[in-house]
């Protein structure tokens, strides 16, 4: 599979609702979930981006920030919305940050607030070679948020800064979050903010792996009988 990822996978490509479903389960089917409830997961938190601000009072930046999982507003009745590779990869980590605890309004805000930085990393991913950055032509295994051992070897990070382990300061607006290239940025970042409390995601296996998955998906007709 070396070079084959940024060969297959361009920003300019976009999928349907049924690819990314079936891209991220491929990726990373939420231990806890059937495949019915991970459909109703994503749904509803991509409902919860369309009506972010109405759901709880935002943090400016938050407020100001484009979609966290779309190119734009709604479109008119009938039409159907289309996702890039990295929107469908952001609702993946939001998929992996719900697992960790957070609700799906802050999971929203976190992505919000740091999409223009995670987009410019996502798409930088995908550019490498995947054997130069996790170490063979296929990612190994996707880490679960905490994971001490990181696959990549050049991972990128993003990085939340909560008030405590708790689901009251998860449910809580972020004292900080950014992302890291490296585990060097990482401290930086932290020192810089002086928070206590920390959850760490990597985040290069997970775009590899999707980008793997995604590129096999077929699009479906919506409607009865589009299973």
């Amino acid at each position: 599979m070396t070079g084959k990822i940024k060969t297959l996978i361009r920003a300019t490509m976009r999928f349907k609702r049924n690819q990314l479903e079936d891209g991220i389960w491929a990726t990373f089917p939420p231990p806890d979930l059937s495949h019915s409830e991970f459909l109703v997961r994503i749904k509803r938190i991509l409902e919860t981006d369309r009506g972010f601000d109405q759901l709880i009072r935002p943090t400016p930046a938050a407020q100001r920030a484009k979609y966290a999982f779309f190119s734009g507003a709604p479109p008119g009745s009938g039409a159907e919305v289309r996702f890039s590779s990295y929107e469908v990869f952001a609702v993946l980590t939001a998929l992996r940050l719900q697992e960790h605890g957070f609700p799906k309004a802050r999971t929203v805000e976190i992505l919000r607030l740091v999409r223009s930085k995670l987009e410019n990393e996502h798409k930088w991913i995908l550019e490498q070679d995947p054997a130069a950055i996790v170490g063979d032509a296929a990612p190994r295994k996707m880490p679960r948020a905490g994971s001490p051992a990181f696959a990549s070897r050049n991972p990128v990070f993003l990085v939340v800064a909560t008030g405590g382990h708790s689901a009251k300061d998860r449910a809580a607006a972020p004292r900080a979050c950014g992302i890291c290239r490296g585990e060097e940025e990482v401290g930086r970042f932290r020192k810089a903010v002086g928070a206590d409390s920390w959850t760490m995601f990597e985040l290069t296996t997970a775009a590899l792996q999707l980008a793997q998955n995604l590129i096999k998906t077929e699009p479906r007709s919506r409607g009865r009988g589009a299973g």
